[in-house]
């Protein structure tokens, strides 16, 4: 499985999951994280409900 593929699976199970908590689970450094979550954001695969301290992913298309 793709990593962002493996991102969207993440999120769709916990919505609440922070990208720190996203990043240990998937063992790999936030900043990427953040880089791949920009980019599912971008291409329409994510969306990011209520604030960014606070909010839920929503997983558009998987």
């Amino acid at each position: 499985m793709d990593l962002d593929a493996e991102i969207l699976h993440t999120l769709a199970r916990n919505p609440a999951m922070t990208v720190a908590a996203l990043a240990d689970s998937l063992h790999l450094p936030k900043r990427r994280i953040e880089r791949h979550l920009a980019l599912l954001k971008k291409q329409g695969h994510l969306l990011l409900q209520g604030s960014p301290r606070a909010g839920k992913w929503m997983v558009q298309k998987i």
